[in-house]
């Protein structure tokens, strides 16, 4: 479902099932993987640094019948109790730690910023920060740069969230490259009041320093996580020093 175009269920849904067929030794009996999507830029990105050949590859958007002698299917990594929302507020130390040994290899030990904001643009996703020029203003005094994770190839990102020792943004799928960080970066997320604490829980299994900034949301009939919020620019203010 999330997984065939969201960044965040790709990285901790979809891939670690590699880890769990690794795990068993059943990585070397497989011919071919049946995947959610293989269209989007990160899929194909990250597929290539695990070393999958695109001839071992299905893709269920356009595969949807198979026939074959042997099926291996694995358990979701950490959706176990059937309630999805609740299960992924708690992602295992396990599959933080084996993205930071498949990837954190790959590095190029580029330069990048110290002090990052994650720049959504006109991407809200129904997620929109009202005051947003206010909130740029001041990330901007303090000395934030700016990022457009869309234009950065998946190393890339690996590279950033590794590099930086402050990272801020709103609720968003952006934050899945928290396990890419070194421990102690400090991470400020904003959402709403009703946002879970998805984003908190991973920044405590890769020992982050996380803060957040909760709002009420300015909209109805919209999803827990989405709506338009209003920043205190005191608090703001406050946990950006």
């Amino acid at each position: 479902g999330g997984s065939n175009k969201n960044y965040f269920h790709w990285l901790y849904d979809v891939l670690p099932r590699i880890g769990i067929l690794e795990k068993q030794n059943f990585l070397n009996q497989i011919n071919f993987f049946l995947l959610p999507n293989t269209k989007e830029k990160f899929q194909k990105e990250t597929l290539k640094l695990l070393n999958f050949s695109d001839e071992k590859i299905l893709d269920s958007t356009t595969c949807r019948h198979i026939s074959c002698d042997k099926l291996f299917i694995t358990n979701h990594p950490y959706c176990l109790t059937n309630d999805a929302h609740e299960d992924a507020q708690n992602i295992p130390v396990w599959i933080c730690e084996w993205l930071k040994t498949k990837f954190l290899k790959n590095k190029n030990q580029k330069n990048y910023p110290k002090k990052i904001y994650i720049d959504r643009g006109d991407n809200v996703f129904e997620r929109y920060i009202l005051n947003k020029n206010r909130v740029e203003d001041i990330l901007k005094k303090k000395q934030y740069y700016f990022t457009k994770l869309e234009n950065f190839s998946f190393i890339e990102q690996v590279e950033i969230f590794n590099t930086a020792s402050n990272i801020v943004g709103l609720h968003g799928a952006g934050f899945a490259n928290l396990s890419f960080c070194r421990p102690g970066t400090r991470i400020l997320e904003i959402k709403t009041t009703l946002t879970g604490s998805v984003i908190n829980n991973l920044a405590k299994k890769n020992n982050l320093n996380y803060e957040s900034i909760e709002c009420e949301s300015k909209d109805n009939n919209v999803g827990v996580q989405q709506g338009s919020i209003e920043v205190s620019t005191k608090e703001l203010l406050r946990k950006l020093d």
